[in-house]
């Protein structure tokens, strides 16, 4: 039988060990510290002090320090968390201890079941977080779970109740032969180790044990053994000799007879897929796996182990910071036209009555007035067929979109792509409403069809209104076998066919490329060879345009497994500073090509994830987010063209949820997000930058009007980064943050003299978050009533106030976490 001992981490403070682990087969062993048993998934036997109990997926069980058991796995595919707290600490916190056992009791109920469930899964997430006081947060919730388990799960003790406890003469024998069991243990030796006779010891082992020391060696040595055959890939060789046995026949002779077949046998019945590497061998009960993997998080942080009437209230850390800031500095112009592009998920789209709605909404409230789409020459849309051999091009439904443009007032970023179908040179397609990305099987029918498309456009909204508008050939070419099927080489050709067929139409047009992803501009060559290709002959792109999503990918896989169906593991989200480090990367790059305009740099999608179903995107935690990235990256590139302004988006199925983590400022009914006002504040900005940091950016305009945009983000943890989502879910997604810390503020203004008119707006869980809006008023499911309330209700939090200021004025703010506040000084007579 074997002892185990805990290993602490180095970090941890409080003496406990947390393990969620696979477990095939656990040798009949003790310790001497308690272990709370917790099956997330699968089903085991567990056998203590000779009484067996099955324990199934969500039921719990407490092995008491100092009792024999063993683990055998019921399924071939299980999950078992396990808290090992030790005695020492034990006997600290519970005075009365030695008078106590602990299991299921006849006072426990399915609540406190439950409670424990979720302190568990408390504890473990815990382990995930980055945050401060870490280690006094464990110690708090190892302190409930004692707590708890002393209340509801403690019974008083039975005499002679778990007889290891009883003999500490026994303990230190059983310990010597742990620590020895490879080794030619005899009775006589054993004797001689402790000062006893053999008789005195055979005589104490088997009153208090049950069975007498050689056969206890030998059936130690045969569990050893049997979980070596099952979670190891060694030689049965190595396995008989490295566990004590000194001949291979009579081992086998024995074996058979005990288990009714041969070792080798046994290892292919019973063995399913799981090695253990060699140096692990020796760790304590080594044949623990520790998988830490998705599914098993998911089933821990599933809601029925986190039950709504156990809500603890969460305290937030805080930090405390001043500005002292000169209010009559000119830093430098200020363009808030760098938010004011948004992207839409395709043409067709731009038809639908809500869309169109949403757009004239966001144009007016939040101050957009560019939009950039897909799917132009879609086959929906009817562009172009052939029939009986003639080519036949109809802009019908396109001169809707760009009517509805016109209009409005709405300039639009034209992406060419993708390919007519009965242009295409094959079938490959992406989203569902498969965008064909093939080439065209003969270029000069594609060249055709754009030319008549460019000459189209400028007679009918003429050739001044055209030249503000913006031309962009194709979508991320450089994902090849994906967005573009063919070489870079063969995408340049047609970069150069496309491009000088717009400029022959009308050389003063706009023309930009190459809408590639960040990740292929920094990391691979793609992007030189083609500015290389662009400047031999001779074509200037009007603007770089590229795509940043904060993700950093696995350098090592190939190029082409990044982009297969299954990329587990092969990236992350990248850190907080990512996207503006990038930026400053690409603008470095461009900033000197001499076939970029300027070296204009235009971001024509980014947003906090690539993932349209990103639960995150309905959340406040938004707000912050875009604040954040947009005020650090200013000066270092054009335009940021959000991706996208609503859920209204048919790549992927429509969801039936209304906060699905869609991508958009605004959901299918049209609810503004927190994202929403972000943009909108932005684009309320003036035009002089006076100040700016990490946290915050102040502007004026030119009549000393005043805009100081201030956010508080919080960055993800460790687990979330992975792209892990187990501690996320519908109603609940606010815990897959490192820290949630509040922000104190307090802003000096200098310089400032008139009377004001100051505007004060915040955005937060509580006010213009939609989402924390229906889950707090019982997230129940939409219907039209329900849709009107939100949209009234969830609004920024406003307040207005009047000062005339000679000289200094002072802002004392506090934030929440992800909050986002702007304040307008609007000078008044």
């Amino acid at each position: 039988m074997q002892y185990e001992s805990i290993v602490l981490p180095q970090n941890y403070t409080v003496p406990y060990r947390l393990l969620i682990h696979q477990v095939q087969v656990v040798p009949y062993h003790w310790h001497d510290f308690m272990e709370i048993i917790f099956i997330i998934k699968g089903s085991i036997k567990l056998e203590i002090e000779k009484q067996e109990m099955v324990l199934s997926e969500g039921e719990v069980a407490i092995v008491n320090s100092c009792y024999r058991h063993s683990i055998q796995s019921l399924t071939s595919d299980n999950i078992v968390y396990a808290l090992q707290i030790r005695e020492d600490f034990l006997r600290s916190e519970m005075g009365s201890l030695d008078s106590m056992t602990f299991g299921i009791a006849h006072q426990t109920t399915a609540n406190d079941i439950a409670l424990l469930k979720r302190y568990l899964s408390e504890l473990a997430l815990m382990d995930i977080k980055k945050q401060r006081n870490t280690h006094l947060l464990r110690k708090v919730k190892v302190l409930e779970i004692l707590n708890l388990i002393e209340q509801r799960f403690s019974r008083e003790k039975q005499e002679q109740e778990g007889v290891l406890s009883l003999d500490r003469k026994i303990m230190d024998i059983l310990l010597f032969i742990n620590n020895n069991i490879a080794e030619p243990l005899t009775l006589e030796d054993t004797a001689r180790e402790f000062s006893m006779s053999p008789a005195y010891l055979s005589k104490l082992f088997k009153k208090s044990l049950g069975i007498n020391m050689m056969t206890y060696i030998f059936e130690y040595r045969l569990q050893l053994v049997c979980s070596d055959l099952v979670i190891t890939d060694r030689k049965i060789s190595d396995i008989i000799f490295a566990r004590g046995f000194n001949s291979i026949s009579s081992f086998n002779d024995r074996f058979k007879k005990h288990f009714g077949m041969a070792p080798n046998q046994y290892r292919s019945l019973n063995k399913q897929g799981l090695a253990i590497k060699e140096e692990d061998i020796t760790h304590s009960l080594y044949n623990y796996i520790n998988l830490m993997r998705e599914d098993s998080l998911s089933d821990l942080f599933r809601p029925e182990h986190q039950e709504d009437r156990f809500t603890n209230e969460s305290f937030h850390s805080s930090s405390y910071e001043e500005r002292v800031i000169d209010m009559s500095s000119n830093l430098a112009p200020y363009d808030s036209s760098i938010t004011r592009m948004i992207g839409v998920g395709r043409a067709k789209e731009l038809l639908d009555a809500d869309l169109q709605n949403q757009l004239l909404q966001a144009c007016k409230e939040a101050g957009l007035n560019r939009v950039r789409f897909h799917g132009i020459f879609s086959d929906d849309l009817m562009v172009y067929h052939e029939e009986n051999g003639v080519k036949a091009y109809n802009f019908r439904y396109i001169d809707k979109i760009f009517d509805f443009f016109t209009e409005h007032r709405i300039l639009p970023f034209i992406e060419l792509g993708f390919m007519p179908n009965a242009l295409a040179s094959g079938k490959q397609t992406m989203y569902r409403w498969e965008a064909n990305t093939s080439q065209a099987k003969d270029i000069h029918d594609w060249t055709r069809l754009v030319g008549q498309f460019i000459r189209h456009l400028i007679n009918r909204y003429g050739q001044a209104v055209i030249r503000t508008w913006d031309f962009e050939i194709w979508n991320e070419p450089d994902l090849e076998g994906f967005y573009w099927h063919g070489t870079q080489d063969e995408y340049l050709h047609f970069f150069k066919e496309t491009y000088q067929t717009i400029k022959k139409v009308d050389s003063k047009l706009k023309v930009s490329g190459f809408s590639g992803t960040s990740w292929s501009v920094v990391n691979t060559e793609w992007t030189s060879k083609a500015l290389k290709f662009m400047e031999e002959n001779d074509i200037i792109l009007d603007s770089f345009t590229y795509h940043i999503y904060p993700i950093e990918w696995n350098l090592e896989a190939t190029y082409f497994n990044l982009w297969t169906a299954s990329r587990k593991g092969l990236y992350s989200y990248a850190d907080s500073n990512y996207i503006v480090s990038t930026v400053k990367e690409i603008h470095r790059l461009i900033h000197a090509a001499p076939s970029v305009n300027q070296g204009r740099t235009i971001i024509t999608e980014w947003n906090s994830s690539s993932d349209p179903r990103d639960l995150l995107h309905d959340t406040v935690f938004m707000a912050s987010f875009i604040v954040k990235n947009v005020i650090s990256s200013v000066g270092y590139v054009d335009v940021m063209g959000f991706w996208t302004l609503s859920d209204i988006f048919d790549e992927h199925l429509l969801s039936l949820d209304t906060f699905h983590g869609g991508f958009g400022l605004m959901t299918v009914e049209g609810i503004r997000k927190p994202s929403y006002y972000a943009i909108a504040y932005l684009n309320q900005l003036g035009d002089t930058l006076v100040y700016r940091d990490e946290q915050l950016i102040v502007t004026k305009d030119d009549e000393d009007n005043y805009q100081i945009l201030i956010h508080n983000y919080q960055e993800y943890d460790e687990l979330y980064k992975t792209f892990n989502t187990s501690h996320i879910s519908l109603k609940n997604r606010y815990g897959v943050f490192a820290e949630e810390a509040d922000k104190h503020l307090k802003l000096t203004l200098q310089n400032v003299y008139g009377s004001y008119t100051i505007t004060k707006q915040q955005v937060n869980r509580i006010y213009g978050s939609t989402y924390d809006t229906w889950v707090d008023s019982g997230g129940a499911e939409m219907n039209p009533e329900y849709v009107n309330y939100l949209k009234s209700i969830s609004v920024p939090r406003m307040k207005i106030q009047k000062e005339r200021i000679q000289g200094d004025f002072v802002f004392e703010l506090s934030l929440e976490p992800h909050e986002i506040v702007f304040l307008k000084m609007d000078k008044t007579i």
